[in-house]
């Protein structure tokens, strides 16, 4: 299978692309090169542009939607919900456009409201699934929540597969060490205690 992998060139995308380039045709789509896999082809674009976004997204099977601003804290509320939610729409209609039926949206555990973010809420029960209310209140996870429903209504009204996958906590090396812990850190009374 032909696939495309957006935000290829990030933690996550390079960790997808290794996996996947195993047993099918991986391109990766990013807006920086990629250093862990020069090898393959790659499609250096901005999906703010909608136009270039279904130019390039032809002729693959399915389409991994890694690509975003990851961290929550790294821009303004109004620019990550901006990118977020203008990036996802596009590629959405680009897999439309193009009749590909399949895409695989990279989703976060903060598009439940759970996450780190201005407000803490207690989970109604555990272990929390998909028919658990969520509670986006802030940039970050509201543009990962809308993308989350834009998947879901592309599907139904377009007939795509549509996958959405929740990660928590990803990060690697530096990341993981630095902005895991110094949050954690700066929040001790959250550890360990019920919020509400």
């Amino acid at each position: 299978m032909k696939l495309l992998v957006t935000g290829g060139a990030g933690d996550i995308g390079s960790t997808v692309v290794t996996e996947l380039r195993e047993q099918h045709d991986v391109a990766i789509l990013d807006r920086r090169t990629s250093t862990h896999h020069p090898d393959l082809p790659f499609i250096k674009i901005d999906l703010e542009n909608a136009s270039e976004t279904v130019s390039v997204v032809q002729g693959f099977d399915v389409v991994v939607h890694l690509a975003a601003i990851p961290d929550p804290f790294s821009d303004p509320d109004d620019v990550v919900f901006r990118l977020n939610c203008l990036s996802t729409f596009n590629l959405l209609e680009a897999v439309r456009v193009n009749g590909i039926r399949r895409i695989v949206y990279g989703c976060s555990e903060s598009a439940s409201g759970l996450g780190i973010h201005n407000r803490m809420y207690q989970p109604e029960y555990l272990p929390i699934d998909e028919e658990h209310p969520s509670w986006p209140h802030e940039g970050y996870s509201l543009s990962k929540y809308f993308g989350e429903v834009m998947c879901e209504e592309y599907s139904r009204a377009y007939d795509i597969e549509g996958l959405s996958l929740r990660y928590a906590w990803v990060g690697a090396g530096t990341a993981i060490r630095t902005s895991g812990c110094d949050y954690w850190r700066r929040r001790p009374t959250l550890v360990g205690k019920r919020i509400g």
